[in-house]
């Protein structure tokens, strides 16, 4: 809603426009003339419009209150402390602003692509030259009323360098961080505690590069050891081939792998196909390898591979890579049978 005051009666029926699609919200009238911080002069009531009245306010004597799109104090440069493009370097600016109200100050306006305006806010104090950055890419400045912004100030610390001067204290106390910014405003006023502040940045930045590394260790070891069991999984697995996989690449052992996980069912039971293969290589079963047509009507020779039944003319048929893990269980019985 957007409040106007009316400082020359009284609100009341005949005293405010009426505009179509503009609602009105609360009126209140004091019981006296007041003074009002938002006007910065005396008012007898205020009246809220869901939109800005543009110039029918200055028609009915409404005065609305002041925000940071209707400063009327001039521009001058000011140097102010900031950080260099390494983030941590203290370097000073010059900058265009304009006095807002006690040590806070505002940037020229500028848009963005979109249109919407940006601005940037500052502290400077009177005794001092140099100023800080309070504030980076506001957004529209009507929405910011002068008194309310000045509460925000104060209630950071920067209303005076006293002010700062005891929020940095309680920072170090609460053991937060201090930057070099805040201490270069400081040594304006107080070298001993800006030197103080240093010390404690340095300290508190060392200690905190100590947590760092400690938790770069400790995530490299969380690495080591989740790297050493999925190592010892994988030896785990290859263990169930009795060596036959140590004899693979790892690409020809992830797809062995694949086809041996897959499932079966034998003799009322569900098992993987290399249980399988041990399973029926357990069971006396002898390597079945023939070369044969693929059908009556192609002279194309195949190789079929299998497992068979001794004394029996069936087999059970195999692929090739089932196929070499049973012979190679053939030939390692021994390690099988232990």
């Amino acid at each position: 809603m957007q409040r106007y005051y009316s400082i020359e009666r009284p609100i009341a029926p005949g005293t405010f426009p009426k505009p179509e699609n503009n609602r009105i919200g609360e009126i209140v009238n004091f019981d006296q003339k007041t003074y009002c911080a938002e006007i910065e002069r005396e008012a007898y009531g205020y009246i809220e419009y869901e939109y800005t009245l543009g110039d029918k306010a200055k028609e009915y004597e409404l005065v609305a209150k002041i925000t940071l799109e209707n400063l009327d104090t001039e521009f001058v440069r000011r140097r102010v402390l900031e950080y260099g493009k390494d983030g941590n370097k203290v370097v000073k600016h010059w900058h265009e602003v304009q006095h807002v109200a006690d040590s806070l100050y505002k940037s020229k306006e500028w848009e963005d692509e979109y249109g919407v305006v940006h601005f940037d806010l500052f502290a400077f104090f009177p005794e001092y030259p140099d100023g800080v950055i309070v504030g980076k890419h506001y957004t529209h400045p009507e929405w910011y009323g002068k008194v309310e912004i000045l509460d925000r100030l104060k209630k950071a610390g920067y209303a005076t360098m006293h002010d700062f001067i005891e929020a940095t204290k309680g920072a170090m106390s609460a053991g937060r961080f201090v930057g070099g910014v805040d201490i270069a405003l400081i040594r304006q006023a107080d070298p001993i505690f800006a030197d103080e502040c240093a010390a404690y940045r340095l300290a508190r930045l060392e200690a905190q590069e100590q947590k760092w590394e400690q938790e770069r260790q400790e995530d490299l070891e969380r690495e080591r050891r989740k790297e050493a069991e999925k190592q010892r999984a994988i030896e785990a697995e290859r263990a169930k081939y009795f060596g036959w996989a140590d004899t693979l690449t790892a690409m020809q052992y992830g797809r062995a792998k694949k086809l041996m996980d897959g499932l079966i069912r034998y003799n009322n039971s569900v098992m993987t196909v290399r249980e399988y293969i041990i399973t029926l290589v357990k069971e006396g079963r002898t390597l079945y390898k023939r070369e044969c047509r693929m059908s009556w009507k192609s002279d194309k020779i195949t190789t079929v591979y299998g497992l068979s039944i001794p004394g029996e003319n069936l087999f059970t048929q195999l692929k090739k890579t089932e196929y070499d893990f049973a012979e190679y269980l053939i030939n390692h019985i021994d390690v099988l049978e232990s």
